[in-house]
């Protein structure tokens, strides 16, 4: 079976056991099944392709259960969902699900994937998800399979428990007394482990292979472990002595390795040179009194690991590398102008808080999501919708339940805390995760999201003094299962205050919540008569895209336009830039000083000194924070993966992002400073442009600028009232 798989949530009210039988007895009539699930396959989704079949993996209770064989799977991203495939119908559990799309109007009813399935088993022994890797190159984490799912390898025992299995194997092969196997049957780096004593009688010979799914002791090639059960144990790469494999171990080991008959060891190899003649040596140890010594047990480990690998990468090629080219934005269904992309990352490399808005379906989702995918970890991230409903931080962050007396979380805190342990593991390299708000403007944002505007502007701890002062922080830690000893300079800079969450004293849950610096947070928001207005606190607090829908004509003509993708970098350097080598979505004051140094720059300034006097008249001027974020942007903008082309657009586009925001009321208020801005960007007669409605401004110089300002002042003349969302 291939090494990778997939994983998903059973809920707690149904019984695996019952679910197990009714899919047994389908397919003991029909030899096939068809299922549905809620979720689209998108990452990795090639390698899924290639490597059918694979396991799905049934998890209930932090535990995986049960497992179906999926030998092949049609899915798409998106809510619209997929009908079952015509040629698969026949094998429907329920025949009401062909012809449809979803069940209902919920999202966990949709059918994004359905798999077809030829076999479902009970696992004989249950595994525990601290057992398992993901496939995607991230750590699992627990909040993840919770109602959730997972791209995962095959479960695997840890090293540890590996130990206590390779020791158990020697004890039992030099007892003889025990002949049954079933308690060895597991998985290590993937590949299931057989051990065999004899077949109905006790053989000279024990072993343990570690074999790929239609690989076999008897036919094929195979990490193992030989023992001639009294004082001799050898790691080696396996071949099979009955038939001819078709799959050979590379040159390299061939080359490198002398087969087990033609090599001598310390201790006793005639019986496995005489069973086992053909497979390469790896080592041999000699046991004393029946045991391995545990430095003997370490290098047994450390040695079949790196057969394991050699094994895994003799089938297939290697899974990408953090060092791999990719393509990012490379989704032919995203089609944005680079601007808005190149807008997007830089915003987020500079601010950690980016608001995306516009009409629905212009891509304000797919850009997040197709953003994140270009990180080597890119599980990490979150879409957590906003409800109507959401009035204070306890939609978002849970509340403490004095009845039970437990605290009831939410995936976003959660996702926070796995953040923050992230970081505090992995420091300046730690992961950035990412949360998406969809439709932040569902409900009020001022109401819901106050704590987290508050916390996103305080200063972060400078140094690991002030952490060791800050007794809540301690408390934070301890809850995280850390303590100040884990802190070290490249793990502080969490943020210097917190959310506070309850004052009860349970242990699962802090009090207090301490934002990391790996953590950006981007929020959709859709313009129109349902939704709540956001206000200038919320705007100055993020950086604003605007998402706009130009003529059809011109976006047919995009379509067909063959751009060449200017965005290939390596996904280690790509995650390098974005998280400024360590230092996340910081505002630094040196590098702001230099970039304006340079004489280049210069202008940058003397432009944004004009923009506040003239503003400043209207007292609608802004301060050092926008300043040093403009800065920040235009620097992010000529020195990462994703550079502006032109200097200028990325100077205009942060006026836009940075200054407009402001502008928020009515005609008395805002009608003058709207004009002078106008005419200070050379728009003469600012008011005769809009007679006719908004016009289209192309070909001038702070475009993007003006014609937003122009947006406003015709609201201001036909509603009374403008604002910048």
């Amino acid at each position: 079976m291939s090494r990778i798989a997939l994983g998903g949530a059973v809920e707690k009210e149904l019984s695996i056991n019952e679910m197990i039988k009714e899919i047994d007895e389908f397919l003991n009539k029909n030899k096939k099944i068809s299922l549905w699930w809620s979720y689209p396959i998108k990452h990795c989704k090639e390698d899924y392709e290639k490597e059918k079949p694979f396991w799905f993996y049934l998890y209930q209770d932090k535990s995986l259960k049960a497992r179906y064989r999926v030998i092949d799977f049609k899915t798409k991203e998106g809510d619209e969902g997929i009908e079952c495939p015509q040629e698969w119908e026949k094998y429907l559990l329920n025949k009401t699900w062909a012809k449809k799309k979803r069940l209902s109007g919920k999202r966990s009813e949709i059918f994004k994937t359905w798999f077809l399935i030829d076999k479902i088993e009970k696992l004989e022994n249950e595994i525990s998800i601290d057992d398992l890797i993901s496939f995607c190159n991230q750590p699992v984490s627990t909040n993840r399979l919770v109602g959730s799912f997972l791209y995962i390898y095959e479960p695997l025992f840890s090293k540890n428990n590996m130990k206590q299995l390779i020791k158990k194997f020697i004890k039992e092969s030099i007892e003889k007394n025990i002949l049954g196997t079933k308690n060895y049957k597991t998985y290590y780096e993937g590949l299931e482990t057989k051990v065999s004593f004899g077949q109905g009688q006790q053989a000279d010979i024990s072993w343990m292979a570690f074999l790929r799914f239609n690989q076999t002791v008897s036919k094929g090639i195979y990490p193992v472990i030989l023992f001639n059960r009294k004082d001799c144990l050898v790691l080696a790469y396996g071949v099979s002595e009955t038939e001819n494999s078709e799959i050979k171990w590379p040159d390299e080991i061939i080359n490198n390795y002398k087969q087990i008959k033609e090599t001598t060891c310390e201790c006793n190899l005639s019986k496995i040179k005489e069973k086992y003649p053909n497979s390469y040596l790896k080592k041999c140890y000699k046991l004393e009194d029946g045991k391995l010594k545990e430095e003997q047990l370490e290098d047994v480990l450390n040695n079949l690991d790196e057969i394991i690998k050699s094994y895994i990468a003799t089938f297939s090629s290697k899974p990408p590398s953090p060092t791999n080219e990719i393509n990012c934005f490379e989704n032919s269904n995203l089609k944005l102008d680079p601007y808005i992309k190149n807008s997007f990352y830089n915003s987020l490399k500079t601010k950690g808080f980016v608001i995306l808005a516009g009409l629905s379906g212009t891509g304000k989702t797919k850009i997040f999501e197709e953003f994140v995918n270009c990180f080597p970890n890119a599980e990490n991230n979150l879409f957590f919708p906003i409800r109507p409903d959401f009035k204070d931080t306890k939609s978002l962050l849970g509340f403490y339940n004095p009845l039970k007396n437990q605290y009831h979380s939410t995936h976003l805190l959660d996702f926070i805390v796995e953040a923050s342990k992230n970081y505090l593991e992995k420091g300046k390299n730690a992961d950035p995760f990412f949360v998406l708000f969809d439709e932040m403007n569902l409900a009020r944002v001022e109401y819901y999201f106050a704590d987290f505007l508050s916390v996103l502007e305080v200063k972060r701890f400078d140094n690991e003094d002030e952490t060791q002062r800050n007794h809540s922080f301690q408390k934070f830690l301890v809850t995280l299962g850390k303590n100040t000893s884990s802190l070290n300079e490249e793990n502080y800079n969490f943020t210097s205050q917190s959310i506070k969450l309850h004052n009860e004293d349970i242990n699962d849950t802090p009090k207090e919540l301490f934002l990391p610096p790996n953590l950006y947070f981007v929020g959709t928001v859709n313009i129109d008569e349902t939704t709540h207005m956001f206000s200038p606190k919320v705007l100055d607090r993020a950086f604003t895209i605007e998402f706009d829908v130009g003529s059809f004509e011109d976006y047919l003509e995009f379509l067909k336009e063959n751009f060449d993708n200017k965005n290939s970098v390596t996904i280690g350097n790509l995650k390098e830039d974005f998280i400024n080598n360590g230092e996340f979505a910081v505002v630094d004051k040196q590098k702001i000083r230099e970039f304006l140094e340079r004489e280049e720059n210069k202008k940058y300034l003397e432009i944004l000194e004009k923009i506040n006097y003239t503003l400043g008249k209207y007292n609608l001027h802004f301060g050092y924070r926008v300043f040093d974020e403009i800065i920040m942007f235009l620097y992010n903008s000529q020195n990462s993966q994703f550079k502006f082309d032109n200097p200028e657009e990325a100077f205009d586009l942060a006026v836009k992002m940075k200054v407009l925001p402001k502008f928020h009321g009515t005609r008395q208020k805002l009608e003058k400073p709207i004009i002078s801005l106008l005419k200070q960007f050379e728009i003469e007669s600012p008011e005769e442009k809009i007679k006719e409605g908004i016009p289209q401004i192309k070909e001038i110089r702070y475009k993007h600028t003006v014609q937003k300002l122009l947006e406003m002042l015709y609201k201001l003349k036909t509603q009374g009232f403008a604002s910048f969302m």
